[in-house]
């Protein structure tokens, strides 16, 4: 939301308008509130099936230190998860926890990572999935360059 116009009342509304996004990239959701509110929703409107499977997705969470709000879902068949839900996911956290004018980024992935998250190598597997994502991401600005 940016203007170029010489109208100081229209600058300050393109000022406040980049500070709200500025916060909204910022902001960090704890698991728990995250879980708490996404949860109840995904068990009303859950993945539909495909091929007979039924998609159960156990546990979220954000990740931290991202450019961009980033959030995890851990499910037991996520590459049956489709765009359409993914979509879904990030609009109803967009809603919830006002991420307006902010990109956010859904991972879809596999819940037994869910049980190591609750074990004791809770710091080993965490770090495993951020650097999985950091060079995921980092894999796709470079193909992005090309």
């Amino acid at each position: 939301h940016l203007c170029f116009s010489m109208n100081p009342t229209t600058y300050l509304v393109g000022v406040g308008s980049c500070k709200e996004v500025y916060l909204a990239r910022k902001r960090l959701i704890s698991t728990s509130k995250l879980n708490e509110e996404m949860l109840p929703l995904i068990e009303a409107y859950p993945p539909p099936s495909i091929k007979g499977k039924y998609i159960k997705i156990k546990y979220c969470a954000q990740l931290p230190n991202t450019q961009v709000p980033s959030f995890v879902f851990y499910a037991n068949l996520p590459q049956y998860v489709k765009e359409p839900y993914r979509r879904f996911l990030e609009n109803k956290i967009s809603e919830r926890w006002d991420f307006t004018g902010t990109p956010i980024n859904i991972y879809i992935d596999r819940s037994s990572i869910c049980l190591s998250f609750k074990s004791y190598k809770v710091g080993i597997t965490y770090h495993c999935i951020l650097l999985k994502y950091f060079f995921q991401q980092i894999s796709d600005k470079v193909i992005a360059t090309l």
